[in-house]
């Protein structure tokens, strides 16, 4: 029996998914999913006592070329800036806030493995 192929969107959900639930297990609040603006989009914005988190989860699937992690580009960095920054004014935010990197990498067997990197990137001017 043949499998079908997952799309690269599918994979995306997929490991979004994972992250997301990886987040929520470590204490931290999701505040929305998916929020766009204009051409951007903040993948999971969570929320602990500290701060908001913009998380961008990258996902590939086993053999990677390149790890998830290391496909946040400068040009990634500064999209998400701009998002983040119209997600503060849209709602207010008073606290700072981070941005974090979800690394999931789906091996060939189907599990994932899942790294975190807290505060992975730091904005050009300070958003608050």
């Amino acid at each position: 029996m043949m499998v079908a192929k997952r799309t690269t969107v599918e994979v995306g959900k997929e490991g979004e998914q994972c992250a997301l639930e990886y987040l929520l297990l470590r204490g931290f609040r999701l505040q929305t999913r998916n929020w766009r603006y204009r051409k951007w989009e903040l993948d999971l914005v969570m929320e602990d006592d500290r701060c908001i988190r913009i998380v961008e989860v990258r996902t590939r699937k086993e053999p990677a070329v390149v790890l998830p992690q290391d496909t946040v580009s400068k040009s990634k960095q500064d999209c998400l800036q701009k998002a983040a920054a119209a997600y503060v004014r849209r709602f207010a935010v008073q606290k700072e806030v981070v941005f974090d990197v979800v690394s999931v990498l789906i091996r060939e067997d189907g599990t994932m493995s899942v790294t975190y990197f807290p505060e992975a990137f730091y904005p050009f001017v300070w958003i608050r």
